[in-house]
């Protein structure tokens, strides 16, 4: 998965991979707070990707490695996971193309 931030400039390519009843993760960024939360963040289980903000893994990653609120990638993240742990369809995802948040006045 990709993750484009207009707002700071970075991508970041997220890779998550099914082992077992855990889910394998790697980041590539351009981000340095990205890469703290891929150091903070190298697998997660499968029965906790489906988890609230508070008690989500992959969103108190996010919190310890002070990654911002406006940031796209913990919730990219758990899409991610989702999509790899059949949750979610990846072929539903690639066909709906990309996601976006748009400022209105």
């Amino acid at each position: 998965m990709k993750v484009k931030s207009s707002l700071c400039d970075n991508e970041t390519i997220i890779t998550a991979e099914l082992k077992g009843s855990a889910i394998s993760l790697s980041f590539e960024s351009t981000c340095s707070k990205i890469k703290d939360y891929g150091a903070a963040l190298p697998s997660v289980n499968v029965k906790d990707i489906m988890k609230g903000f508070v008690d989500n893994p992959i969103f108190m990653a996010g919190s310890s490695s002070h990654v911002t609120p406006d940031c796209l990638v913990p919730s990219a993240t758990v899409l991610a996971c989702w999509a790899e742990a059949g949750f979610a369809s990846k072929n539903l995802m690639v066909r709906s193309g990309p996601q976006c948040i748009l400022l209105v006045k």
